[in-house]
Formats: structure tokens, C-alpha cells, sequence
């Protein structure tokens, strides 16, 4: 049995053609779709019919399971929203990318599976100082917030490096299934971290389907469910 929705629209293209299996928003004209013009924007949904120039009639899923190309490698139960020039598919994920004082002591966090989406945002990271002498590092969850206290020598001093906090966050069973840790950017990992106090992850809008299977690359084209 065939759930989805479908509408018909005009292509809003000019002289560029609307695609198949791209995700689509609403143009100012009222009955035209086009491709997106920044990510993240509220798609309308993805086409089903072959590709159609300007004024020309096109196909599309607003609701229920379609194909649909991608522009990078996701993952089963990713939450994707339309890139911003291509209207193909991409993780709709927060992100936070810590600017520590001192040298390759940063880190970059993903929200991954349900906490992408909006929901990502609310997550945040907080590094404490225990100020005690000999500490362990210990990351610990409470609802949105992932906490780490970070370990100390016995001077007191903070030894957790960039590397070590990224393995305790992804080894954790609550913190290592809301986001992926890794390093930023060049960062090799083994300058020591500093105290952070309570920080958001931010983006993460725009997600309308869920990746049903799993995408390796751009241009392939897979299965999602639109929302």
C-alpha cells in the first residue's frame, strides 16, 4: 500500500532545471517549487518526477518514503535536511567546536541519531576544574547536559588531554549515543583541555526525513522517509 503524499508543482527554475530525487522549497510564486538557496530551509519535499525546466510541471513527495540524493555520507536514522545550494540531502546536526586556550587541546562535537534536529541544540558541554589533587576524568549525563570532570596530578593541575576527553565521551553509554567527539580541525589532540562552562551545540535545523538506509557517499541516491 502506497502511504505517501503527493502534489504536483510547476518547476521554478529559470534556466536551471529542477532535479529528481532533490529535496525542494516553495518559491514566491504560489504553486512553483525550486531548489534551495541556503541550508537548512523548510523544504516542501523531494521530487519524484524527472527533472523539469522552468514553468514545467514536476512531482512532489511531501510525505512518506521516496528516494533521494545525498550530498555526503549518512548513516540509518539520520535526520537530513536540503543542502543549501543543490537541494540534495545532508545531516541535519548541531554541532559545538570548543576554542581552548593553549594548542591542539580542541575538540568538535556531532549530535548523532535522535539528538539531531533541533533537539541537538539543547545539548551542552561542561569541562570542571574538580580543583582537588589526583582526580580521574569522569563524564557523567543529566538530560541534555554532557559533563566532564576532568582529571588532575597531584598538584592539582588538569592532565586531560584533547584525545583522552574524546575517548571517555564516545566510550560513555548515555554521552557516546547523543554525539560523536572528535578532534577540530588539524588539532592532533595532545595539548591538555581547560575548565568550559555550560555550552550549547547550535544548528541542527531544517531536518524533514529520516535516512532509512545507510549512504556512503555524495550523489548516491537512497531511501528516507519525509516527515
Amino acid at each position: 500500500m502506497d502511504d505517501r503524499f503527493i502534489r504536483g508543482f510547476k518547476a521554478d527554475g529559470g534556466t536551471t532545471e529542477v532535479p529528481q530525487y532533490r529535496a525542494v522549497v516553495h518559491s514566491t510564486s504560489e504553486g512553483y517549487v525550486e531548489l534551495p538557496a541556503a541550508a537548512g530551509q523548510k523544504a516542501a519535499g523531494i521530487t519524484e518526477t524527472n527533472s523539469a525546466r522552468d514553468g514545467g510541471h514536476i512531482s512532489v513527495i511531501t510525505k512518506g518514503r521516496a528516494k533521494a540524493e545525498i550530498a555526503s555520507a549518512v548513516s540509518q536514522g539520520d535526520q537530513l535536511r536540503a543542502n543549501g545550494t543543490t537541494g540534495k540531502l545532508e545531516k541535519a546536526a548541531a554541532t559545538l567546536e570548543t576554542s581552548m586556550t593553549g594548542a591542539n587541546n580542541d575538540i568538535a562535537l556531532t549530535a548523532k541519531g535522535e539528538w539531531q534536529g533541533k533537539d541537538g541544540a539543547l545539548i551542552t558541554l561542561t569541562l570542571v576544574d574538580p580543583s582537588a589533587n589526583s582526580q580521574s576524568l569522569a563524564v557523567t549525563v543529566s538530560g541534555f547536559a554532557i559533563s566532564a570532570s576532568l582529571a588532575t596530578d597531584g598538584s592539582g593541575d588538569i592532565t586531560t588531554t584533547a584525545s583522552e576527553l574524546i575517548a571517555a565521551i564516545n566510550a560513555h553509554a548515555t554521552a557516546g549515543q547523543m554525539v560523536t567527539a572528535a578532534l577540530k580541525g588539524t588539532d592532533t589532540g595532545a595539548g591538555v583541555v581547560t575548565a568550559l562552562s555550560a555550552t550549547n551545540l547550535s544548528g541542527g535545523f531544517g531536518a524533514f526525513c529520516t535516512a532509512m538506509v545507510d549512504g556512503a557517499a555524495d550523489t548516491e541516491i537512497i531511501d528516507v522517509e519525509v516527515n
